[in-house]
């Protein structure tokens, strides 16, 4: 693992966190349900790091992979795209805990709203990431959609991001050449979801 690299992504992303957090602690007896709102952002936006951190440094970074807890997995998966291991039930279970959450956002003070950001966002990843390997994601979220399929097939060292692309543009860990996505790699990134639909 380049510390470095993992030393400058950590503190970039805390200068841009930190401001949010004073804000919304700021404002909070002029404004609650703006305050609120920031918090739940502040979540959310520290999910999304979360993610490509993990995805970037963990799974994809140097060192030994065998001590990575989700590694074997994290590599089956670039082999066979849209074979996902979580279900659609897991799914539902996730969505529920976060209306549970929302739910209890509406009786309790701003921290709540902070952790329910970070597991909405990581409840909308559970998804996206069952999204980007459907057709219809092209369509919806392309810029996205096209950056997993980057990474997937092309650029493996390039587009951590699943939910959102910020951080790979903001790190600069997007493909330098955007080449067209052909055909062929279309099929065997959409394999699974074409054979179903022969069936």
């Amino acid at each position: 693992m380049n510390l470095q690299e993992t030393e400058k992504s950590i503190i970039l992303f805390l200068i841009l966190l930190l401001p949010l957090l004073i804000i919304s602690n700021g404002i909070q007896l002029t404004n609650r349900l703006f305050a609120q709102f920031l918090m739940l952002f502040s979540g959310w936006l520290t999910w999304t790091f979360i993610e490509y951190f993990n995805h970037r440094f963990r799974m994809h970074g140097k060192g030994n992979k065998k001590k990575v807890v989700g590694y074997q997995r994290h590599i089956h998966h670039h082999h066979h795209p849209t074979d996902l291991k979580i279900t659609g039930q897991q799914r539902g279970f996730l969505l529920m805990g976060n209306l549970m959450l929302f739910i209890l956002c509406i009786f309790y003070k701003n921290w709540i709203f902070m952790a329910t950001g970070l597991y909405t966002g990581f409840v909308i990843y559970t998804l996206m990431h069952w999204f980007l390997h459907t057709k219809f994601s092209t369509t919806i979220f392309p810029e996205v959609s096209k950056f997993h399929i980057h990474h997937h097939c092309k650029h493996p060292d390039k587009c951590f991001g699943i939910t959102v692309t910020w951080w790979d543009h903001f790190f600069d860990t997007i493909p330098h050449q955007q080449t067209e996505i052909t055909e062929r790699i279309k099929t065997f990134y959409f394999k699974k979801e074409q054979e179903t639909f022969t069936q």
